[in-house]
């Protein structure tokens, strides 16, 4: 019997921070996405996407884990920044951006936003090569644009 791979990697230098993952975990559960913790970029080798919680704090292992992910897997790497409190939210943005260009990490929306977001892109890249996800996501695509253009008035 062969071991069924994760499609997505979830990376945090923490398991308490495991929780900050609910969000992306919801969204891979109503797409039927199969998804696993790991913590070792060694464990990446197989998922087709990798998230990595960037979470501010004085500890460099959770700053730097989405550079030591994209470092250990060619697959996509995205980096969701997690501010410990409000002020360094700004700080913990521009430190995201100065990512190595090189290794092509995506870095998203500070938080929650971010963590929704990474899941919809991890999904929408999974969608590319799978067509029982790409059912899925246009079925989703679908039913939001319906409700923003429900939601707004256009000119």
């Amino acid at each position: 019997m062969s071991e069924v791979r994760p499609q997505i990697a979830l990376m945090t230098a923490s398991d308490t921070d495991r929780v900050l993952f609910v969000p992306a975990i919801a969204m891979f559960d109503a797409a039927e996405v199969t998804w696993e913790f790991n913590d070792r970029e060694s464990a990446l080798r197989g998922a087709a996407v990798v998230i990595c919680l960037a979470r501010a704090n004085s500890d460099s292992s959770n700053s730097e884990l989405a550079i030591r992910c994209a470092r250990a897997t060619s697959v996509p790497v995205l980096a969701v920044p997690w501010p410990d409190s409000i002020p360094t939210s700004h700080e913990l943005l521009l430190s995201a951006l100065d990512f190595p260009p090189e290794l092509g990490i995506g870095v998203l929306a500070i938080g929650e936003a971010g963590m929704k977001n990474a899941a919809l892109s991890a999904i929408s890249i999974l969608a590319l090569e799978d067509e029982r996800i790409a059912a899925w996501w246009e079925r989703y695509r679908h039913q939001q644009t319906a409700g923003v253009l429900a939601e707004r008035e256009l000119p």
